[in-house]
Order: C-alpha cells, then sequence, then structure tokens
C-alpha cells in the first residue's frame, strides 16, 4: 500500500512538472491596449521562436468596423504588408466584444499589431493580445 501511495505522488509530481514546464514555455504579448487610431504599433520581440499563436482581439465603444493585422519578422527593420494573419471582426464577434485569431507556422522573432481599421461608436477601442507557443 505504502508503494502505491508513493508511486501515485511520484505521479502527480512528475504530471505538475510537466505542466509548469509546458507554461513557461508560452509568452504573452499585449500587442497594443485600448489603441483608438490606426497603424501599427512598436514591435515586440520574441524570446523564442513559437510555432502557433493565438491572439484575441477586444473592443469596446460598440464599433461598427474593425480589422486587426498581426505581423512578424524574422528579425528584419521591416515588416511583411500583407501580415501573419488578419481579422475582420462580424456581426457575432461585435456584438460579443472578441475575435479570436489563430496563427500556425510562423517563427518570427519580432510580432507587432496593427490597427487598419475602427469606425463607428462611441469612443471605440481595441486591445490586441497574443500568445505564443509551441
Amino acid at each position: 500500500m505504502r508503494i502505491r501511495i508513493i508511486a501515485l505522488v511520484v505521479f502527480l509530481f512528475v504530471i505538475l512538472w510537466a505542466e509548469l514546464g509546458s507554461a513557461a514555455l508560452n509568452q504573452n504579448f499585449v500587442l497594443f491596449n485600448n489603441a483608438s487610431s490606426l497603424g501599427p504599433r512598436a514591435p515586440q520581440i520574441v524570446a523564442q521562436a513559437y510555432a502557433l499563436w493565438v491572439c484575441d482581439v477586444t473592443i469596446t465603444g460598440g464599433p461598427t468596423n474593425v480589422k486587426v493585422r498581426v505581423e512578424g519578422n524574422a528579425g528584419a527593420s521591416i515588416f511583411d504588408p500583407t501580415g501573419m494573419a488578419e481579422v475582420t471582426l462580424v456581426g457575432p464577434q461585435i456584438a460579443a466584444g472578441i475575435a479570436t485569431i489563430e496563427i500556425a507556422n510562423h517563427r518570427v522573432k519580432k510580432i507587432r499589431g496593427n490597427l487598419i481599421t475602427l469606425t463607428g461608436g462611441t469612443s471605440p477601442t481595441v486591445s490586441l493580445n497574443c500568445v505564443g507557443g509551441d
């Protein structure tokens, strides 16, 4: 019985350690927060070139048109104008105040957000938060 308890504790410790290790591999980037003006934001340096990205676009103020682009590069001082991914929020996303972008196979050293369109509403703002991981 004692061996089973020890084995269970070791097993749980290994699982916890694996979860903590994988969580450390993810990095969060706030590419812009409550932005109300159009254009690209300052790039952020990526510590590790992640294969997968998930980004949330959140809005306030009831805008009617919102378009956001996530841009990245391998370390250059310029960015591909087509970006890694782009989303134009549609009715249900605008009503909910959120849209999610999933990006695969874009290993970059720099990442930035670009607010392309923001119209309508009352003092609308947009935030773009991304998490990179493998």
